[in-house]
């Protein structure tokens, strides 16, 4: 590490809003040791040891609540320059474009309003969509709703058992809590907890009392990387035996 960091003069840290608070201090914590350690006269009061450090894509200031937490916003003073993303072009349909830039100023039209009524589905200015066939039948819900992403799987579970004639069973969790099964004591925990947003249907806490089962069911299994940046790895697959 030493031979490393011994010459640069500048850090780029790219999607920086994808790094936990704790990592970001632990580089910084590191590679002040280190550039202390081959320069005595690199500040040790200045994060990253002084390191011309450019954060790509910063998002906004932490919070104050523990010492990492605190230590990262010391770290975030220091950035001296900020530079603001006026403009980033994804987007290649020049009508869908179009509108954009003009909602983005209040400035849409009766055309505009209409290219947005036509992506209701079943609505009158929607193009005919069949969920029978394909590729509606394939279709996936992408949404941030909890409750609404629990009645899409319900029907879908619905609909997978009664073209299969597929037997439906419905399985009691077992929720665990670190390596062991929740106790008494931290189930009560869970219940009392107050829920969050969309944490409602009795759910509390996040946790499904009951898990739907079904042979050939589509599933998918989630791992929480990490839960202060809603990080989590996913994998898909099906049912094939129970």
């Amino acid at each position: 590490l030493a031979a490393i960091w011994r010459y640069p003069a500048y850090m780029i840290i790219d999607e920086v809003s994808m790094y936990s608070k704790e990592f970001l201090v632990l580089i910084s914590r590191s590679i002040t040791a280190v550039r202390l350690s081959t320069n005595r006269n690199a500040p040790a009061d200045m994060s990253f040891g002084g390191l011309n450090t450019l954060p790509l894509y910063c998002p906004g200031p932490p919070f104050r609540d523990t010492k990492d937490e605190r230590l990262c916003w010391k770290i975030y003073e220091e950035f001296m320059s900020i530079v603001v993303l006026q403009e980033q072009c994804q987007v290649k349909d020049d009508r869908w474009l179009a509108f954009l830039c003009q909602s983005r100023y209040g400035l849409c039209t009766n055309e505009d309003i209409q290219l947005l009524r036509g992506l209701i589905l079943g609505g009158k200015d929607c193009p005919e969509t069949n969920f029978e066939e394909t590729p509606w039948n394939g279709a996936v819900l992408i949404t941030l709703h909890h409750c609404i992403r629990n009645q899409w799987n319900e029907a879908l579970i619905q609909q997978h058992c009664q073209k299969t004639k597929q037997t439906l069973l419905i399985s009691k969790a077992y929720n665990t809590v670190g390596d062991h099964e929740v106790t008494n004591a931290e189930r009560y925990t869970i219940l009392t907890q107050k829920g969050g947003k969309g944490k409602n249907r009795g759910e509390k806490g996040g946790l499904p009392h009951r898990v739907a089962l079904a042979i050939g069911m589509k599933v998918m299994v989630i791992l929480n990387v990490h839960r202060d940046l809603d990080i989590a790895n996913g994998a898909r697959g099906e049912i094939v035996g129970i």
